[in-house]
């Protein structure tokens, strides 16, 4: 269920990044760009964790939470870190937001997008100027039966 779960989360972002929408002007890919944008959210690994839950008689329903790891980027040659990390911060702000409004990431409301988890920011200072990376957990619990 998983990867079907990080296909409807992109499904879900793609729509959003389009003009007129919230994430317009963020690049949004279901794995890093090969083309990196100034402010680019991607796909990376994620993981899940499943329990047995009580089902029907003879029938067997698993609760799975599957949490997606994204990754936002910003990059600008012209800027200081504290600038893209502002960046990057406004962007997750955003996304949560996203979040908050889809909370299903299916007709059949199987995949409910519990949130943002966790998140680790970071920065590269090796190369002058302002590029921030900030990582994210989005957790989407599943019934599967």
């Amino acid at each position: 269920m998983a990867y079907t779960v990080k296909r409807a989360l992109f499904d879900l972002l793609e729509v959003q990044s389009q003009a007129g929408f919230p994430l317009e002007g963020v690049q949004v890919t279901y794995s890093a760009p090969t083309d990196p944008t100034r402010a680019d959210l991607y796909g990376a690994g994620f993981h899940f964790i499943q329990a047995e839950t009580t089902g029907h008689p003879g029938r067997v329903v698993v609760d799975e939470t599957v949490s997606v790891a994204l990754i936002v980027r910003v990059s600008d040659p012209a800027a200081e870190v504290e600038t893209t990390d502002a960046e990057a911060e406004r962007i997750a702000d955003v996304l949560a937001d996203v979040l908050d409004d889809n909370p299903f990431l299916d007709a059949a409301q199987e995949m409910t997008v519990v949130g943002l988890s966790t998140g680790v920011g970071d920065y590269d200072p090796i190369l002058g100027f302002g590029r921030s990376t900030l990582g994210l957990e989005v957790a989407v619990q599943c019934l599967i039966s």
